[in-house]
């Protein structure tokens, strides 16, 4: 069976489980780095709002042999077990100053969010742009984000400025950026009896934010990025795990460049998600110019 066939059959078989009254609707859906995924949505008599199930890997799941019911039943679970909301009200965010308190930033790759960067507004920074989400929290559906696009700022009569000033001042209050060392990393990984004591330490460090989700925007923020320098008392190189985090490498280490930059790549293409990868960059900051440059990519 095709992917389309399997994408039909898909829609067909949970619209007769669901009943002729629920609309089943399988859509695109555009990732960070344009990857594209194929989202179901079910909307039952009087919701305006649905967890979207992606398929790809079900997809997956039936070429390795599992069955069609099996997979059906699984969708079916997964949207009852996410459906805690059937309503959202929606209206706040036509209001900037209702919206204002949840606007937040992230960083993105430029180059593999062309055609995104297009709809949105973003403030570009060296081969990465900040883009904008306001996070929505509820008790019953958790912090969903809704990213900001262009037709927002119209509405809203807000210009790119005044978004990144109030995603900036939200992010300090909401998301403090927080600088790790690597062995408070692993303590948070493993148990601390785990550790050896008496070994050495690995003068690296982890930039993130407090929840260590999308926190490398923070390496696009002046303040933190000098403080860093500061703390360390040198220059340093900053290595792009991810989307979430950045590995702060001081510069006495004396790591030869292109052997970091391999290293970024090799991460990002066996310990990342494609879509919560950042760059294939090593990037410097010299005290003395107070800024980032990209050295490797």
């Amino acid at each position: 069976m095709s992917y389309k066939e399997f994408l039909y059959q898909i829609e067909k078989q949970v619209k007769n489980r669901m009943g002729e009254e629920a609309q089943i609707c399988i859509h695109p859906v555009i990732k960070n780095n344009s990857i594209v995924l194929d989202g179901l949505s079910i909307l039952e008599c009087g919701d305006n709002v649905s967890p979207a199930i992606y398929l790809n890997s079900f997809y997956q799941e039936y070429l390795a042999g599992e069955t069609m019911e099996k997979i059906i039943n699984r969708i079916l679970y997964y949207y009852q077990r996410g459906k805690r909301v059937r309503y959202l009200d929606t209206s706040f965010y036509t209001d900037l100053d209702k919206a204002r308190k949840g606007i937040v930033c992230r960083i993105i790759n430029q180059e593999k969010n062309e055609k995104l960067l297009n709809e949105v507004p973003f403030r570009p920074f060296l081969n990465l742009a900040v883009v904008y989400f306001y996070l929505l929290e509820q008790e019953e559906l958790g912090t969903a984000a809704i990213l900001i696009r262009n037709e927002h700022l119209e509405m809203w009569g807000a210009d790119k400025q005044e978004i990144h000033e109030i995603a900036v001042s939200n992010m300090k209050k909401m998301l403090p950026c927080q600088l790790l060392s690597m062995e408070e990393v692993m303590r948070d990984l493993m148990e601390e009896r785990d550790l050896d004591a008496g070994q050495e330490r690995i003068p690296l460090y982890v930039l993130t934010n407090s929840e260590k989700s999308y926190g490398a925007v923070w390496m696009t923020d002046h303040s933190p990025v000098k403080k860093i320098g500061e703390i360390l008392g040198q220059d340093y190189y900053v290595l792009p795990s991810s989307v979430h985090e950045c590995m702060i490498v001081p510069a006495e280490i004396k790591t030869d460049e292109k052997m970091m930059l391999d290293m970024v790549m090799e991460m990002n293409r066996t310990q990342v998600e494609p879509e919560e990868v950042l760059a294939d960059s090593v990037y410097y900051y010299a005290r003395a110019e107070k800024h980032l440059r990209i050295v490797q990519s």
